[in-house]
């Protein structure tokens, strides 16, 4: 986002061994006149799964390596997340083999899950201003914003591949008004802001030749709808004059650049699928 008073910026950082995702973190920040506020953090982490994606029956007879001195950690992921500087409690997808196994031949996560869903106040105003020749112009500013955070995840031990989503949706609405009540005029303003924008992580892992994971970060279209309203009446007389304007904005969605590395690992994912 580029505004000649405020920047949106996106940070993603991914943290890889092995081909697989240990830790990535995806990160939406705010700058404006200097300052920079975080909107929301998405971190998703994992550990313990490397003896899912390689066999020791590859390795030659006498063969030693560190790994296998190592103690064998537990297989966890889970995901975490930050809404304006708020941490909420992790949320774990599995911990141990058993769990996992159990999500895998059940399909539990096939369907999309809500991990996190919020609605907050964001504006609730009332102001009277006086006005000259003594008119006095009621102002009422309500608005609200809605965030739903879900995701699922398929996974097929036969052909050794899996495929992830996870999407970020948020709503907001803004709400004004204007009113001046004489005895010879009454007239009334108001105006409604509403848009609706969604954010989408997939993930598709290929663990059948050799492991690759590609990662794509997509914005659909979002829509900004403003609508004016304005009504004027005549007390003692059947007048009344209604007026409407609507108008709205369209935001051509995009896909993310994360890093070469990604990159590299989605053309071979999907030159083998070709």
């Amino acid at each position: 986002m580029t505004h000649p008073d405020t920047n949106g910026t996106l940070l993603s950082i991914q943290e890889i061994s092995g081909g697989i995702l240990k830790r990535g973190t995806v990160d939406v920040m705010v700058e404006s006149s200097n300052e920079t506020q975080p909107l929301f953090s998405l971190g998703l982490f994992a550990g313990g799964l490397s003896s899912y994606m390689s066999s020791k029956d590859d390795k030659t007879e006498g063969d030693v390596s560190s790994e296998d001195n190592e103690v064998e950690e537990a297989a966890t992921a889970g995901m975490e997340l930050t809404v304006l500087g708020v941490q909420i409690r992790p949320f774990v997808f599995f911990t141990g083999q058993g769990q996992l196994m159990g999500h895998v031949w059940s399909g539990t996560a096939s369907e999309k899950t809500p991990a996190f869903q919020i609605m907050t106040l964001l504006h609730d105003h009332s102001q009277f201003i006086p006005l000259e020749g003594g008119f006095i112009a009621e102002l009422s500013l309500h608005g609200g914003l809605s965030f739903e955070l879900g995701g699922l995840i398929t996974m097929s031990l036969w052909n050794r591949n899996a495929q992830s989503l996870v999407e970020k949706r948020a709503g907001i609405s803004i709400l004004g008004g204007i009113r001046v009540d004489t005895n010879f005029v009454r007239s009334f303003i108001t105006y409604n802001i509403s848009s609706e924008v969604e954010l989408s992580l997939s993930s598709d892992i290929n663990f059948y030749n050799k492991i690759a994971m590609c990662m794509q970060l997509k914005q659909p279209d979002s829509v900004i709808r403003h609508n004016i309203h304005k009504v004027e009446r005549i007390p003692g007389s059947k007048h009344r004059l209604r007026k409407s304007k609507y108008s709205a904005v369209t935001i051509p969605g995009k896909t993310y650049a994360l890093n070469r590395k990604n990159n590299e690992m989605c053309s071979t994912i999907f030159a083998d699928d070709s």
